[in-house]
This record gives C-alpha cells, structure tokens and sequence, in this order.
C-alpha cells in the first residue's frame, strides 16, 4: 500500500511538475500561487524516495535474495563501486547477505543505510556485519532501539548476547534512555547494564518505571553515584524514590 501510494505521488509530478496539490476530492493540480486553500488535503514539493521504509519488511529468505549481477547488470563488479543512494537501497533491501556485506565493508553507516538495514528485517545480516566490524556499529544500534518492534529488539538483544555483543557506546544508551521503550530497556540492561554516564542520566530523567527496571535487574546503581545522591540537594526525590525501590528489592530477594 505505502509503495503504490508513492509511485502514484511520482507519476502524478511526472504529469503536472512540481510542486503540486492533492485536493480533498482526490483531484490534484500544479500549485495554486495564490496560497493553499482548504480544498487543499496534501502539497507535493518533489519526487517521493521510492525506498522510504517506515516499517518492517516481510522477512525473506537469502535464497530468494539477488547477487550483484543481478541488481546491476550494467555495473561488472562491485570492486571500487560506487553506488547512488536509490542502488544502494535496492542492494540492502534485495541482496543477498553476503553481497550487501562485501560492499559496505567496514564503510561508516549512515543513519538513513542503518534504518534501511533494520527494515530489512535481516537480523543475521545485522550480525555478520557486527562480527566484520568487531562490534555492532553505533547507528545500527540507534536504528534497532528506533525501529524495531519490540519483540523482534528483545530476540536481536539476546541472541546478540550470545553471540558477544558488547555494550552500546554513550550516545546509543542515551537513545535507549531517552526514547527507547520500557521493554526494549529491560531486555538491554539484563545482558548489559548501563554505562557509569548512562546510569546518571538515567537519574536526571527521573523515569520512574526505567529506574524500577534498573534497580529490579541490577540491584543497584554505582556507588559513586549513590553517594553523589545522597548528598546533591537536585537529586533529592529522585534519590528518596531510588532508596525505596531498593528496599522492595531487597524484600523480595530476602523473601526468595
């Protein structure tokens, strides 16, 4: 559905130029230089990205994937090939596994490849390219904590465990904190923990049900920090929370 609509959204620009406007009547025209009016239901200022993924894909098998010359049979290898960003969609959406690793190597990835290589919903792509690179690459990461279900970012997380992830830099942990959901940082900090700074930010967010989760599965935050709350006024409430959580804890681990 989400592909028709914007080949549809490019042939309609083909036809008229742009910009252009859909009316509510689902007629549509070149923009009306006298401004929008309220017959207006969506302006089009240029050519759709026809790889726009907003969701998962259907998960498909590497057999039925294509090798390189079948995606580029007018390019002969992919030696010193430089792909443009639409070719470079169709490798990471099509390709075989092994096709899309060998050409992005050990290439930094950008934000926009990384959300390309989470919908593909390809997780053993995911982590031949961890195990190229040593570790999972920082926007992979992010891309995982933004646009993975939860369900599927809890398997990737555990299997990823077992298969020698490290844990997340600063800036990727601070995503998890700030926009990652309640599931996704339980199933984080039971392999991994937080990082010392992490920990902290986690306390100046004061997210109640994140900081429930931590001390449920951690016991407790570092000593350093501990202290610090103790004695910092800023971190009063959040400090009397935090020693209440505990406690519960340590009834329950008592009561075990």
């Amino acid at each position: 559905m989400e592909k028709k609509l914007i080949a549809r959204l490019n042939e309609i620009g083909l036809e008229v130029g742009y910009p252009y406007e859909v009316l509510k009547n689902g007629q549509y025209r070149k923009t009306d230089t006298q401004g929008i009016n309220d017959d207006v239901a969506l302006v089009v200022y240029g050519p759709v990205q026809t790889d726009c993924i907003l969701s998962e894909m259907a998960p498909m098998e590497d057999n039925k994937r294509q090798v390189w010359s079948q995606l580029f049979p007018k390019r002969p290898s992919l030696k010193d090939a430089v792909l443009t960003q639409q070719e470079l969609s169709k490798l990471i959406l099509f390709g075989h596994r092994h096709t899309v690793v060998n050409y992005l190597g050990k290439k930094n990835l950008s934000e926009r490849t990384a959300r390309l290589l989470v919908a593909r919903n390809d997780d053993e792509l995911l982590y031949k390219i961890r195990t190229l690179n040593l570790r999972l690459p920082s926007s992979i990461a992010v891309a995982a904590i933004l646009y993975m279900s939860d369900a599927r970012f809890v398997n990737f997380i555990n299997e990823g465990a077992k298969r020698g992830f490290y844990q997340f830099l600063p800036q990727v942990e601070e995503v998890l904190i700030k926009q990652g959901s309640l599931t996704k940082f339980k199933a984080y900090i039971k392999h991994f923990g937080l990082r010392e700074a992490s920990e902290l930010l986690l306390v100046k967010t004061e997210n109640t049900a994140f900081l429930k989760a931590y001390v449920d599965v951690r016991y407790s935050l570092n000593k350093s920090l501990e202290e610090a709350m103790s004695v910092q006024s800023q971190y009063k409430k959040i400090y009397e929370i935090y020693q209440e959580l505990k406690a519960n804890q340590e009834e329950k681990n008592t009561k075990r």
